[in-house]
């Protein structure tokens, strides 16, 4: 049961990477109900993260505010800033964000800036993240909260910001 699991993770996001969105709700759904139903704890976080991500590009944010604290909690109770594909976590910021808890973002993102290490592939989600996180002006705020440009990639925007 548990390599179906992961099957109907990588079928959800296949299709997120395809842009059928409807197609990836489901099939993510389906996988986290399943780890949800086995406990397979830090493999949740592989689709939790995703449907934040998921929610969030819909505008949905209290969808993805509660998919992003359930992620959260679990990588809090694993004892591990990232799991393996989990690569989603700046839309868990920004989902913080849109919810009001600015701490728990700052929190969420100094934790994973602390805990990176020598893997270069963790900076996207650490850049993106700390790019919600960490705006410095009003109006950085307003952009890195979907006002400005949605399609640009947050990482892209830091790197552009020289942040890092």
């Amino acid at each position: 049961m548990m390599i179906f699991q992961r099957f109907l993770t990588a079928l959800g996001r296949t299709y997120q990477a395809m842009q059928q969105w409807e197609e990836a709700q489901e099939a993510l759904e389906e996988a986290e109900a399943i780890a949800e139903r086995l406990d397979l704890g830090p493999v949740r976080v592989s689709t939790l993260s995703p449907l934040c991500m998921h929610h969030a590009l819909a505008g949905e944010w209290e969808a993805a505010l509660r998919y992003a604290l359930q992620a959260i909690a679990i990588r809090k109770n694993a004892d591990a800033t990232l799991i393996v594909l989990d690569f989603c976590s700046h839309y868990e910021t920004e989902a913080l964000l849109y919810g009001g808890d600015e701490r728990q973002a700052r929190e969420a993102v100094h934790r994973l800036g602390e805990r990176l290490g020598p893997n270069r592939r963790f900076r996207v989600p650490y850049l993106g993240s700390r790019y919600f996180s960490l705006p410095k002006s009003p109006l950085r705020r307003q952009r890195a909260l979907g006002q400005g440009e949605r399609s640009r990639q947050p990482c892209c925007l830091a790197a552009e910001e020289a942040i890092f």
